[in-house]
């Protein structure tokens, strides 16, 4: 008879000196595990060293069953408590939230009408960013806070998911969050489904995220738009050029139609003001890109009544469509691009960076060293935090730095102008052209007073 070992090993059972697993009767009844000897295919037994690393890969085994028992376990409680609270006629969260998704005419897009009362319907950016924080806070946690009963949520316990919104995706998705259950709790209130709003009643308010200052330089620009050229994605160019020229909302460049463009202009209709009409003039860099765009679009058999079109799907862009483009181009122009012998395209990113590859600019690889040669894009760092929203405050900034007065900005822009007051707050000192055009001015009326 082989002697048994002295050592104690988890999950080993030594019979007549021979290591073998005998599985407890839970692990039997709730993983199917059945007995087994621990020897080799050719019928060795494993040694002492062998049965160690095999009972700590058992362990991590079932340690990892377990925890997939506890979530399916979780995820069963939730539903038997959320079925629990319909048998009872007690709204979750997610009652509240799908009644305000899909109940709500405004959210439907029809207006309002009560009387004298009138509500617009709402935009459809605004609802599509309501229904991305409705499935934002249905992840979070697994569901926890999407199932918990509402008249639970107290001030308390809504700051709680509020602070979980903030640690996973930021500050500035956390107040929409806020803004958004608000109004949930409203829609409820008013639908007999809640009593109070736990968000009015919260003490704490979230703080307001510091303004973002961030406007291109002209060689920037034009690094961005020749990136756009040269990856095969000129429409994008495109709406990057009538971003500076126009200084119009990502939106409003999006949804421009050959409607609102005639011989004085293009007339837009800011979505963010209400309506407000501001008919721009065309610039000549504008209206090059936009006649090349449509020769390029000639042979299309559909034809749409929108400006700028996703080319590769032949079909408006969708707005997270363009922006997750937007920020691959931008990650390209920022690190550079280069032409390999074999004639493709590839930008070196360095290694453990959040793209491994470019999921959009199909015709860019990703290499991980510098290419020889003369690149055809010279990398620009500064590109790559640049934003589609800062064309906007490009836009201003070049119209001031081209001389251009406060009531002349906002007749481009559409800002009020208390707005152009307060971003010339920031833009002013930043660009040092503006300090030396005010020192200029400063000196000629002092010459001239002076006499």
């Amino acid at each position: 008879m082989i002697k048994k070992p002295d050592i104690k090993i988890p999950l080993v059972t030594w019979r007549d000196g021979r290591p073998r697993f005998f599985p407890a009767p839970d692990l039997r009844r709730n993983f199917g595990l059945k007995g087994e000897n621990l020897q080799h295919p050719d019928g060795t037994w494993f040694s002492i060293d062998e049965c160690i690393a095999w009972s700590a890969a058992k362990q991590q085994e079932l340690a990892a069953l377990r925890q997939k028992t506890r979530e399916i376990s979780q995820a069963k409680r939730r539903r038997a408590g959320l079925q629990y609270a319909r048998a009872a006629g007690l709204p979750t969260l997610a009652h509240l939230i799908s009644d305000f998704c899909e109940k709500n005419p405004r959210m439907l897009g029809k207006e309002i009408r009560e009387g004298r009362k009138v509500r617009r319907p709402l935009k459809p950016q605004t609802a599509q960013g309501y229904r991305e924080t409705a499935r934002l806070i249905e992840q979070l946690e697994n569901g926890r806070f999407w199932e918990e009963l509402a008249a639970a949520f107290t001030p308390r316990n809504m700051a709680l998911l509020l602070d979980q919104v903030e640690i996973r995706h930021g500050l500035s998705q956390a107040r929409r969050a806020r803004s958004f259950l608000s109004q949930v709790y409203k829609f409820a209130i008013k639908n007999d489904k809640a009593r109070s709003n736990p968000v009015s009643h919260m003490e704490d308010s979230l703080p307001v995220a510091p303004p973002r200052v961030r406007f291109g330089e002209i060689d920037e620009m034009r690094i961005l738009v020749e990136t756009c050229d040269v990856v095969g994605r000129p429409e994008v160019g495109d709406i990057v050029t009538q971003g500076v020229w126009f200084g119009q909302r990502q939106a409003d460049r999006l949804n421009l139609t050959y409607e609102q463009m005639s011989e004085l202009g293009v007339l837009f209709r800011q979505g963010k003001k209400h309506g407000q009409p501001l008919l721009l003039p065309v610039s000549d860099i504008v209206d090059r890109r936009q006649k090349a765009a449509q020769e390029r679009r000639r042979d299309w058999r559909v034809n749409w009544p929108h400006v700028n079109l996703d080319e590769r799907q032949r079909r408006p862009f969708l707005a997270k469509h363009y922006q997750h483009l937007f920020r691959e181009i931008c990650i390209a122009a920022a690190f550079g691009i280069w032409r390999l012998q074999d004639g493709s395209l590839a930008s070196p990113l360095p290694k453990g960076y959040r793209i491994t590859k470019f999921k959009l600019v199909s015709t860019l690889t990703v290499v991980s060293n510098q290419p020889e040669g003369e690149p055809v894009i010279q990398p620009t760092p500064s590109l790559e935090d640049f934003r589609d929203q800062d064309l906007r405050d490009t836009a201003v900034t070049w119209l001031a730095l081209a001389g251009c007065e406060v009531t002349e900005i906002a007749a481009i822009t559409g800002h009020s102008l208390k707005s152009v007051n307060e971003i010339m707050k920031h833009y002013l000192g930043l660009h040092p052209d503006l300090a030396r055009r005010a020192i200029g001015k400063l000196t000629a009326w002092y010459d001239l007073a002076r006499g």
